[in-house]
């Protein structure tokens, strides 16, 4: 018999209800919804969610990883994982107040990888200067700066770069490759002499002994 005189249950949905109400608020970015509930200290500041994301901006694996033969189209996530993909900045700044877990993984990314992938320079700095691990990889061994690889991010590397990140960090991953190796490859001259002006190796071989800077993507004609 339930001790509780069969409210287990009730309790179960009132709890549900407010694990939706809590990702409804910040989804819509309703950050003094965001306040008061966790004022209310009913509901944890890391809850894991499981939110569409087709794209898979919040999930990484490793290489080889078995996945199923049906396409992926949902991930798990943290408030903060959610308010940085959807550039949510007052709400993040609210769960970064009440401590939230600012360098969990629950599908293989941190916020600060999912900031940089989604080029989010605001948010970038928000988690840079609560304490965000730098240089922390990915469950596919990417740190932030290797998910600097469109020209939207190049102010969120040179951010990165700043804090502290190690320019010269290989991926840890079969390629082992440095972000100059990416800047390079996806064809981004900005990031490519930032990055050597800040004391990349333009001589560091990657896993395939192929240098950084040789040879270069065609820019056109």
């Amino acid at each position: 018999m339930d001790p509780d005189g069969g409210k287990k249950y009730p309790r179960y949905l009132s709890n549900k209800k407010l694990k939706e109400n809590f990702l409804q608020a910040l989804q819509s970015n309703d950050y003094v919804a965001v306040e008061n509930m966790l004022n209310d200290g009913n509901i944890d500041v890391d809850t894991v969610f499981e939110v569409e994301d087709e794209k898979l901006i919040l999930a990484s694996y490793k290489a080889g990883y078995w996945l199923p033969s049906f396409k992926l189209t949902s991930s798990w996530a943290t408030g903060l994982h959610i308010t940085v993909m959807l550039g949510h900045l007052e709400s993040l700044l609210v769960l970064l107040e009440h401590n939230a877990s600012i360098n969990s993984k629950p599908n293989g990314k941190t916020p600060l990888h999912v900031a940089c992938e989604v080029a989010n320079l605001e948010c970038v700095k928000a988690l840079t200067s609560h304490g965000a691990k730098l240089n922390s990889f990915s469950m596919s061994g990417h740190a932030p700066l290797h998910y600097c690889k469109t020209k939207e991010s190049v102010r969120c590397a040179k951010e990165l770069i700043w804090a502290g990140a190690n320019v010269n960090l290989e991926s840890n991953d079969h390629a082992e490759e440095t972000p100059l190796h990416t800047a390079a490859r996806v064809g981004i001259p900005e990031l490519v002499a930032f990055y050597v002006n800040h004391g990349a190796m333009v001589d560091s071989p990657n896993s395939n002994l192929e240098r950084p800077l040789w040879p270069l993507p065609p820019t056109g004609h």
